[in-house]
């Protein structure tokens, strides 16, 4: 109960009382990012322009803090850091404005700073707060989503400083992401395939952040041409296209493949990141899966009566679980 209020407390203070906080953060309009070769490496694959503008508050050394309020309240996370990285990547690469490109060095330094070895020797970065997710995971915890987008973030580093380290540690965060949990990695294998995981317990299959760590594997790919990760990617992109048809409900699509009783719906904005993530992956590999469903869950998300039960249904769901 005392978790349930703190959680409703922060969807409270971000949305009816316009407080900032993490929310300003993660939920802007997400699209495709347009200046984009996806046969070489450059800017990052969507806009993040909301993530870019994003005010504040950062730390002495630049790095980006989100104010969860609450009993999480002011926190460094492995996540955002690298995405607000890409952005001011991206924002850099627009402008040619030198602050931006200092803005990005800062997460970058922070991830270089930061990472550690777990108990089998492989290369983390963790969140060093705990967190409600089927439960609550218990600080510090690691994220497959954290090692692809810190993969996407130091390959940019790498390309526009040569500096051999960001390469070196790329090589360890991609160990991690192609060794499996009971190795000290973030990937899960089943007969389904083979799976980044975004929270590693519980392991749920979150899609949104399985696509995003993807991406991250394909920058590497690009800056090292090494036919080894190119294997690895397309292991990981087949499992997602292959296993699409399990995230749609036939009037939406679901955030994650847990065992509650009731399905996890996406919310409107995760709805909307799924279509812009599809369409992505459909322009690196041409597999048309991803865009059968991009094009679907687009049709979904038009249809008033789908957005109208998917919402009722999400509000129902959370008074149950989170």
């Amino acid at each position: 109960m005392i978790r349930k209020f703190s959680y409703l407390s922060r969807i409270f203070n971000a949305y009816v009382l316009k407080k900032n906080s993490q929310l300003t953060f993660w939920h802007g309009e997400p699209e495709v990012n347009q200046n984009i070769d996806y046969n070489n490496p450059g800017e990052f694959y969507q806009k993040f322009s909301y993530k870019a503008d994003y005010p504040g508050p950062f730390d002495e050394n630049g790095v980006i803090i989100l104010n969860y309020h609450g009993e999480v309240g002011e926190q460094k996370y492995h996540i955002a850091i690298a995405q607000y990285g890409l952005a001011c990547y991206n924002r850099w690469k627009e402008t040619g404005d030198a602050k931006w490109f200092d803005r990005f060095m800062n997460q970058v330094k922070w991830h270089m700073d930061n990472i550690k070895q777990n108990e089998y020797g492989i290369w983390l970065w963790y969140a060093d707060f705990d967190w409600d997710y089927h439960g609550k995971l218990k600080a510090p915890w690691a994220s497959g989503l954290a090692q692809g987008a810190g993969l996407s973030l130091l390959t940019r580093a790498y390309k526009e400083t040569i500096d051999r380290k960001y390469l070196d540690l790329c090589e360890k965060v991609f160990k991690s992401i192609a060794t499996p949990l009971e190795y000290g990695g973030v990937m899960a294998m089943n007969r389904r395939g083979f799976w980044i995981e975004e929270t590693l317990i519980p392991s749920y299959h979150i899609l949104n952040g399985f696509m995003w760590a993807v991406m991250g594997v394909w920058d590497y790919y690009l800056i090292t041409r090494d036919s080894i990760i190119k294997r690895w990617f397309y292991r990981f992109s087949d499992t997602i296209a292959n296993n699409l048809y399990r995230y749609d409900t036939g009037y939406w699509s679901l955030y994650e493949l847990s065992d509650t009783n009731m399905k996890m719906l996406t919310s409107y904005f995760y709805h909307s990141l799924h279509i812009v993530q599809l369409n992505i992956l459909y322009n690196i590999t041409g597999n048309k899966l991803f865009k059968k469903y991009a094009d679907r869950w687009e049709y979904f998300k038009n249809k008033w009566i789908y957005r109208k039960f998917a919402y009722l249904y999400k509000s129902v769901f959370k008074i149950f679980y989170f």
